[in-house]
């Protein structure tokens, strides 16, 4: 195995060599194994239980796990949404937390805590619909005659709005006018207590004078669906709710805002770790999918897995075999052997930063088979060329050149964030992006262009007038009065008649599928 990261020829031009191997790992450390494996990236499994439904898997109870933490942590997000907290990408390497500490912490049950403060929320103010703030009969000073005083009855509820109008008609002609009615919006939706549904309704309030009166007013509000809350009409029991409901409200109030500061301090702390989190069931999630696909062994002790990896990674892979089983203190070691078969090996490519986009270039027009000749070196040259032969501009050239030098100089910082759509495909380009910058500051400085305007870098120009009259021409009486311009198109080409065929010609000339065409 020593050999094999000894390159054939053409190596660069074709796809790594492979190997099938077969993998027969402890129990106990096949998690850790796939774990290392996965972080490695250059292993391949096979699915060796393709007979078998998801749910048939050895891991499906795992896999199924996963989900619904995934759930919880979508319903965390929308929190943490709502109360205009966005995740933090600072806890990406915190220290290491498993799924179990996760799916049993505290961050969950306070998390509980927070959603019960807001149903008491929502219940207080549901209480508060019917509250009254102040008695509806103040008590005064009688400075007449007792035996000539009224004594008025008072009923009181909701009323759904939309029948308002109508109930206080109907009020008006059943008693004929001898009943006083005011009535006030409910600025939020009430529940309804017979349908359960958020409705909007109306508080009203209703002066009476005799028992007949009263009865026609239950009759109608009964009719109207209107929810009556009964209040004493003695004037010290008033008083007695009053401060009992204040009470209450005020205890409400600051059971509320200690809840809301629990709730703010608990979402900030989870959008610190949302992101570590969310990344950590991604990759068990991952893992058990991985582990499914492995067959159990006779014992029921060992897992089988079998899969692709480059020879060059025969090393690697050992290595990090051995880190697994002494990191889960397996008393059993894992077995690694390769595998001789007939079957054609996938296609692997060897790349870095900077030729995995061209890679990606070349594999949007097709993935290549094992060992076949792939472009992907001259793409490195003639992508950006020809690029550049169609944006020729040394000064537009500069700009994307500073630009794509931010990112590459900052790249540590911006692969560890959370980038847009459009910002993240540029980073990932940014290396095709810098030869394009390069090669259109090449071929500008041949055109002579730079944002579109000529100027003389390398010397004069070989033209000139012949005489002094013609001192301003541009096109006509222009004569060679000196040698030719040492580098690129000479500035008098531009703003000639003859400027747009000659540069045409001069970019088809330098494009090399001119030169693949005359083979």
């Amino acid at each position: 195995m020593g050999e094999g990261r000894q390159r054939p020829t053409m190596d660069l031009l074709r796809s790594e060599a492979m190997q099938l191997v077969q993998i027969i790992t402890p129990i106990d450390s096949a998690h850790r194994t796939i774990s290392y494996l996965g972080d490695l990236g250059l292993f391949q499994f096979k699915d060796l239980n393709s007979e078998k439904s998801p749910f048939q898997r050895t891991y499906a109870i795992q896999i199924k796990r996963c989900g619904e933490m995934a759930r919880k942590l979508r319903c965390l997000k929308e929190q943490m949404m709502k109360a205009g907290l966005s995740p933090s990408a600072r806890s990406a390497r915190s220290d290491d937390v498993d799924l179990d500490n996760i799916e049993a912490g505290e961050f969950f049950q306070s998390a509980q805590s927070s959603a019960a403060a807001k149903q008491t929320e929502a219940e207080a103010q549901q209480r508060g619909e019917g509250s009254i703030d102040s008695p509806l009969l103040v008590e005064q000073e009688m400075v007449t005659d007792p035996s000539k005083q009224v004594k008025l009855g008072f009923v009181s509820g909701l009323v759904p709005r939309e029948k308002s109008l109508a109930f206080e008609r109907i009020l008006f002609r059943a008693t004929r006018g001898n009943v006083f009615l005011t009535q006030s919006v409910a600025e939020d939706p009430v529940t309804d207590p017979t349908s359960g549904e958020k409705v909007d309704k109306n508080v009203f309030g209703v002066f009476y004078s005799g028992e007949r009166a009263r009865n026609k007013i239950v009759k109608i509000w009964e009719a109207f669906g209107a929810n009556r809350y009964p209040f004493a009409e003695d004037l010290g029991k008033q008083f007695q709710i009053i401060t009992e409901v204040s009470g209450r409200l005020e205890e409400l109030k600051t059971t509320i805002d200690v809840g809301l500061v629990h709730q703010s301090n608990l979402l900030q702390t989870i959008a610190y770790h949302f992101e570590h989190w969310s990344l950590l069931v991604k990759k068990e999630k991952s893992i058990y999918h991985t582990l499914n696909m492995l067959s159990i062994d006779v014992t029921k002790k060992c897992l089988v897995a079998e899969g692709w990896c480059p020879v060059f990674a025969t090393n690697k892979i050992q290595n990090v075999l051995q880190q697994a089983i002494v990191d889960s203190n397996s008393q059993v070691g894992t077995i690694f052997h390769v595998l001789q078969t007939k079957e054609s090996p996938p296609t692997y490519f060897h790349t870095n930063k900077f030729t995995s986009a061209f890679q990606e270039i070349v594999d949007a027009y097709g993935i290549a088979k094992y060992q076949e000749a792939i472009p992907g070196v001259f793409t490195i040259i003639t992508f950006p060329f020809l690029f550049a032969v169609m944006f020729g501009d040394w000064g537009h050239g500069i700009c994307l050149f500073l630009a794509t030098s931010y990112f590459i100089i900052r790249e540590k910082k911006f692969s560890s964030q959370k980038l847009g759509d459009i910002t993240e495909m540029i980073f990932g380009g940014r290396y095709v992006i810098m030869m394009m910058a390069l090669f259109s500051i090449y071929t500008g400085l041949i055109y002579n262009e730079f944002f579109s305007v000529p100027f003389e870098l390398f010397g004069p120009s070989a033209y000139g007038c012949h005489d002094p009259s013609c001192s301003d021409a541009s096109i006509a009486g222009l004569v060679k009065v000196r040698a030719t311009y040492p580098f690129g198109v000479d500035p008098k080409w531009h703003g000639t008649r003859s400027e747009l065929p000659f540069l045409n010609s001069l970019k088809m000339k330098m494009n090399p599928g001119i030169i693949l065409e005359s083979y």
